[in-house]
């Protein structure tokens, strides 16, 4: 007798995968929406170690959700999709909330000694708002997949997405222009200032812009998801 709620639990777990990843999610985006005032305080050489520990805690609490969805679909007895499949999306997603930390770390790390061009502070506060707005979307993104996976995946919800996806390939393609330009600009500094202010430059811009590359993975793997 003992045996029975074992197998329920494994039949009816609290938690679904599905669940665990829009709470994976919510992580990634609560840690986003504190970039652009992490950028503000630090051009105005303030300090930014209280941006660092929340931006850690939702890290931490992101590998403790990637962790328990990693349990679940090893002892769920059934599960919608393969666990191949659930493993190789957390862990793209994974990639953004991990972007977002270093991103927030290299800043801690290095003060860059010369004063940055309001241009190119604008520039780069530009980079950082489309940041955001592609996992604000992404995260729409996921809702939606979710609401059509309960409900059933009638046609609006195919339009809803095709909509998330032809918004996401935009933010992308403007992330991708944005990158070039900061990137060409740190470039051009390296005659006039130090080395390793302009690696360290150029790192901040890799590291956000490798988050809608990420993301742009993750929709097609929804996309897949959707036509099982």
């Amino acid at each position: 007798m003992k045996k029975y709620p074992f197998i329920f639990q494994r039949l009816l777990p609290k938690n679904t995968p599905l669940n665990l990843i829009s709470q994976h999610v919510d992580c990634i985006y609560q840690s986003s929406l504190l970039l652009n005032e992490l950028l503000r305080y630090y051009f105005s050489n303030e300090e930014i170690s209280r941006f660092i520990e929340q931006i850690s805690f939702f890290e931490r609490k992101a590998d403790t959700i990637k962790n328990e969805l990693r349990q679940l679909i090893r002892n769920s007895l059934k599960i919608s999709f393969t666990r191949e499949d659930i493993l190789q999306f957390i862990h793209i997603q994974d990639n953004i909330m991990d972007s977002i930390e270093d991103f927030a770390k290299l800043l801690f790390l290095n003060r860059i000694s010369f004063i940055i061009d309001k241009q190119v502070e604008k520039l780069l506060n530009s980079l950082c708002d489309e940041v955001v707005n592609s996992i604000k979307n992404y995260k729409e993104m996921i809702d939606t997949f979710i609401t059509g996976y309960n409900y059933g995946f009638a046609k609006p919800i195919f339009d809803l997405q095709k909509k998330n996806i032809e918004q996401l390939d935009d933010l992308e393609h403007k992330i991708d222009t944005l990158s070039l330009d900061l990137g060409k600009i740190a470039f051009s500094f390296k005659d006039r200032y130090n080395a390793i202010d302009i690696i360290h430059f150029n790192n901040l811009i890799i590291l956000l812009s490798k988050i809608p590359n990420s993301i742009s993975r993750l929709t097609d793997k929804i996309l897949d998801f959707m036509n099982y």
